[in-house]
C-alpha cells in the first residue's frame, strides 16, 4: 500500500475540534493534532508513545512519511545556516581568511602534524579532539602540558563523589577551565574522558579505596570500632538500616538491610547484630551506637548485652540531644514562641521585595538558618532572628513597608504587631538561654577531630553550667530545662563508657574543677570489669594513672600541651597497657 493512497484521517476521529484533540481509531489513544496522530501511527518515539495495535502496513507508510519531512526539514534548516561563500571547516583557516586548503579524504596525518595536533592539546583520550585556548589564536604560541596520573585520578574521584554525568569532561568550558586554571599559558593534554572515567580511572580508584578500607578494617586490632546503626523509612514505604563501623582511622560501610516486617522483631535483629559481629569480631567493638528509643530497641540492646559481655549499647548523641529539645520545645511559652518566630520567616521569605529589604537592612542573606540537623533549624533561626531584631523592627517601621499593599493586609499586621511586640523578644530571649547550650554541644560533638566519648560527659555537665548561667542561677526557670535534660540522659544516653572517658581524658582529668563524684567512679568499674580479664592490675595501674607517676608522667605531659581533640592516645603510646582497647578508643 503506497503512502499516498492512505489518508490520516481514515485513522482517527476528531473528539475536541476546538482544541484538535484527535482518537486513534486502532487503539483509541488521543493525540494533540494529526501530526502527532501521524507519529504515533508510524512508531515515531517523542512527542507521542507509539500506537501497539496498527497495522504493519499502514505503520510502515506513516512512519516513511513523517522521516522523509524531518529529513526535509533540516536540510532546509541546515542550508539557511550555510552561506554559499564560506569556506568548510575543513578548509577553513583563522590566520588567512583568503587562503582555502583542499585536504584529500585520504589524507592521513604526517609526524608534522601529529606534532602540532599534540601543541594544541589533543589526546587520545578524549578521542583525539583539540579544545585550543582561543579558536582565532594559533595554538603553536601555548605549550603543552600533560597531567600526570594522580591528577587524572583526582578528576575522576570529583566525577564520582559528585554525581557528575562522566560526558561532561568533554564539554568544551570544562577543558577551557582546565587551561585557565595555568593562566592559558598551557593548553591542558590528557583531561580524562568519559571512557576514562567508566575504565582505568574507575579501576584505580576502586583499588585505592579498597586498600584503604582494609587499612582501618586492620586497625580494628588496635583501637576497636564503634557499630552505628542509623534507620529510615525510605518514600516506597520500606524499612532501611544502614551498619557502619567507626574507629579512629574513620568509619566503614558494612551492609544495609531492608528489615520491613521485621523491624520490631528482637530475635530477628539479635541474629542480624551476631553476623555483624562475627565480620568485624566482638573483640574489636566496644560499642554499638543504634537511632531510637523504642523499647523493642532498647530489649534488644538488653539482650545483646547480656550474649556479649564486652560490647556496650547506648543510643547516638544526636537522637538524644533531639529528644531533649523536643522535651523543652513541649513547653508552652517556648511552643509559643516558635510558632511566633515561624510566622516572621515565613511572612518575609514569602514576598520578593520584604525579603530584598530584610537583606538590604541585615547582616543576612536568609532568616532561616540551615543545619545538617533539621531539629536545630528553628532554633538557630529564632537566633538569627533575634540578633537582627533591631534591623527587623527598622523593616517594619519603613516607608517601604507602611506604603505597600502587605501593610494593610491582615497577615501583615499581625506579623508587623508581633515584630514590635518586646515581649515576643523576651520570650525569644528565654528560650535561647535554655537551648542554645545544647545546640551548641552538639555542633562540638559533630566534629570530626572530637572523639565524642570522651567528651559527652563533659560536654553534656557544661551544657547544664551554661544553663544555668543563661538564668543567673534562677532555680525555678534553669531547673525545668535541666529535668528534661536528666530525663534524656538518664534513660538513652549516659554510658559508662561516657564517664571512662572524662576519666580517662587527661585534658579533663588535670583540669582545674575535674568532678569526681560517684557516677564517674560506678562508670569506670563498669567499664574495667566488662573490658579487662585483670580487673586488679587495671585498678593498679589507674592509680599510677591518676598520680600521674611512671610511665604515665611523660604521656600526660604530652596530652595537656595539646588540644582537647588529639590527647587521647598519648597514654597507649607511651608505654602503659591501661585497658589498651577502652583508651585507644577513648
Amino acid at each position: 500500500m503506497a503512502s499516498m493512497d492512505i489518508k490520516i484521517q481514515d485513522h482517527g476521529t476528531v473528539v475536541d475540534g476546538k482544541k484538535q484533540r484527535i482518537m486513534c481509531n486502532h487503539c483509541e489513544k488521543v493525540v494533540s493534532g494529526y501530526s502527532r496522530l501521524k507519529c504515533h501511527l508510524g512508531g515515531i518515539r517523542g512527542d507521542v508513545v507509539p500506537c501497539i495495535k496498527v497495522p504493519a502496513d499502514v505503520k510502515e507508510a506513516f512512519g516513511k512519511e513523517v522521516r522523509a519531512k524531518k529529513k526535509g526539514n533540516l536540510t532546509r534548516d541546515v542550508g539557511k545556516l550555510s552561506p554559499p561563500n564560506l569556506p568548510t571547516r575543513r578548509t577553513w583557516s583563522c590566520v588567512s581568511s583568503s587562503t582555502e586548503l583542499s585536504v584529500p579524504e585520504s589524507f592521513e596525518p604526517s609526524e608534522d602534524e601529529n606534532e602540532k595536533r599534540a601543541r594544541t592539546g589533543a589526546s587520545s583520550r578524549n578521542g583525539g579532539r583539540s579544545f585550543p585556548l582561543n579558536p582565532c589564536t594559533p595554538s603553536v604560541t601555548t605549550k603543552q602540558y600533560s597531567l600526570s596520573t594522580d591528577a587524572q585520578k583526582a578528576i575522576g574521584k570529583f566525577f564520582y563523589e559528585t554525581g557528575l554525568d562522566f560526558t561532561a569532561s568533554s564539554v568544551r568550558s570544562f577543558h577551557r577551565m582546565m587551561n585557565a586554571s595555568t593562566e592559558n599559558l598551557h593548553t591542558i593534554d590528557g583531561i580524562p574522558s568519559s571512557e576514562d572515567l567508566k575504565g582505568w580511572i574507575l579501576q584505580e580508584v576502586y583499588k585505592e579505596v579498597h586498600a584503604d578500607v582494609q587499612s582501618i578494617r586492620e586497625s580494628w586490632a588496635s583501637t576497636g570500632c564503634s557499630i552505628l546503626l542509623d534507620g529510615w523509612q525510605d518514600s516506597r514505604g520500606r524499612n532501611l538500616l544502614h551498619i557502619l563501623a567507626a574507629c579512629p582511622r574513620g568509619t566503614v560501610y558494612i551492609q544495609s538491610v531492608d528489615i520491613t516486617g521485621f523491624d520490631r522483631n528482637i530475635s530477628f535483629m539479635l541474629l542480624l547484630l551476631d553476623g555483624v559481629i562475627d565480620d568485624v569480631g566482638v573483640e574489636n567493638v566496644l560499642q554499638i551506637v543504634t537511632y531510637t528509643t523504642s523499647p523493642w530497641m532498647a530489649e534488644t540492646g538488653k539482650r545483646f548485652m547480656e550474649q556479649h559481655g564486652t560490647v556496650f549499647w547506648t543510643v547516638s548523641d544526636s537522637l538524644c540531644i533531639k529528644l531533649m529539645l523536643e522535651r523543652i520545645g513541649r513547653r508552652e511559652d517556648v511552643h509559643d514562641t516558635l510558632v511566633k518566630a515561624k510566622t516572621i520567616t515565613s511572612f518575609v521569605h514569602s514576598d520578593f521585595f520584604v525579603l530584598k529589604l530584610m537583606r538590604d537592612l541585615t547582616s543576612v542573606h536568609d532568616l532561616v538558618f540551615p543545619s545538617k540537623f533539621n531539629f536545630l533549624i528553628p532554633f538557630l533561626t529564632l537566633e538569627n532572628l533575634f540578633v537582627e531584631r533591631k534591623n527587623i523592627q527598622k523593616l517594619f517601621c519603613s516607608t517601604f513597608w507602611e506604603t505597600s499593599k502587605l501593610a494593610s493586609t491582615l497577615e501583615g499586621r499581625k506579623v508587623a504587631k508581633l515584630v514590635a511586640d518586646d515581649s515576643f523578644w523576651e520570650g525569644a530571649n528565654q528560650v535561647l538561654h535554655a537551648t542554645m547550650p545544647l545546640v551548641r554541644g552538639l555542633e562540638l560533638l559533630s566534629k570530626n577531630d572530637v572523639p565524642k566519648i570522651a567528651y559527652i560527659y563533659e560536654t553534656m555537665d557544661q551544657v547544664k553550667e551554661k544553663i544555668e548561667k543563661n538564668f543567673e542561677g534562677k532555680e525555678s526557670c534553669y531547673q525545668p530545662v535541666w529535668d528534661d535534660i536528666d530525663y534524656i540522659w538518664n534513660n538513652y544516653l549516659h554510658s559508662p563508657l561516657h564517664a571512662a572517658g572524662y576519666l580517662l581524658n587527661p585534658y579533663f582529668r588535670y583540669a582545674d574543677g575535674f568532678s569526681d563524684d560517684s557516677e564517674v567512679r560506678s562508670g569506670i568499674d563498669a567499664c574495667f570489669a566488662r573490658l579487662s580479664g585483670n580487673y586488679d592490675r587495671v585498678c593498679s595501674q589507674l592509680l599510677h594513672y591518676e598520680m600521674g607517676d611512671g610511665a604515665f608522667h611523660q604521656g600526660i605531659s604530652c596530652a595537656l600541651k595539646k588540644s582537647p581533640g588529639s590527647n587521647m592516645y598519648c597514654l597507649h603510646y607511651y608505654g602503659s597497657p591501661l585497658t589498651t582497647k577502652l583508651n585507644m578508643m577513648l
